[in-house]
């Protein structure tokens, strides 16, 4: 499904599914659009590749409850953009579970914001942010993955590394930058110690109860 125009596409409880292994479940693309999908107990299931992949410049898109699966274990994505840029990307209240989680790395200038999501992941990469000065914010989060993140693959020129900005939430998951690539913890529980990447003024403590490391105001 190919959504290039100024679209909310509700999908209630309807599934969009696919095994075409070269195949994307929803296509957005387009220049300067504004592009919703919406779903409650429905969503995308593919075999493999991407539920959502991401072409467009210079748009809003937000993507708003609902279920996404693949069961590809190779590059499988739940959103990967492959062109474009200078998108605001809104991705809330989705379940979503497969190989691959979100990956910006083909475009750049992108600010991404994920929450009160749930990303189970299997692969190598629940979040992974590369190029140019793409930010991604996450806020109220549950992360069961291999890692989050923020590399400079991609990268040319001097314009802006990546930086992914952890707010809230539950992270089972590593941490992982590249060179002169940011992640700033400002709240939430981790499992591994996230001292390294706390931002200025914020603590970690290890809860004795749960093993989980807590971000807090120092």
């Amino acid at each position: 499904l190919n959504l290039s125009k100024d679209v909310t596409l509700n999908l209630g409880s309807s599934i969009i599914a696919g095994n075409n292994n070269n195949g994307n479940g929803i296509n957005i693309s387009g220049d300067n659009k504004n592009i919703t999908i919406q779903a409650t107990t429905g969503g995308v299931q593919m075999d493999n590749q991407r539920c959502i992949a991401v072409s467009a410049k210079d748009s809003n898109i937000v993507v708003d409850g609902g279920n996404y699966s693949l069961e590809g274990t190779t590059n499988a994505y739940f959103m990967e953009d492959r062109s474009g840029g200078s998108n605001t990307v809104t991705i809330q209240n989705a379940t979503y579970n497969g190989e691959r989680g979100v990956q910006f790395s083909n475009s750049d200038d992108n600010n991404i914001l994920i929450k009160d999501t749930i990303l189970n992941c299997t692969g190598y990469s629940t979040i992974f942010i590369g190029g140019n000065n793409n930010v991604c914010t996450l806020e109220n989060v549950t992360v069961n993955g291999s890692q989050i993140f923020a590399t400079n693959s991609s990268h040319v020129g001097a314009d802006g590394y990546s930086v992914i900005n952890i707010k809230s939430g539950t992270y089972n998951c590593k941490l992982n930058t590249s060179d002169n690539c940011i992640i700033s913890v400002s709240g939430g529980s981790f499992k591994y110690d996230p001292a390294e990447y706390l931002a200025d003024g914020y603590k970690a403590t290890k809860d004795t109860t749960t093993g989980m490391w807590v971000v807090t105001a120092e």
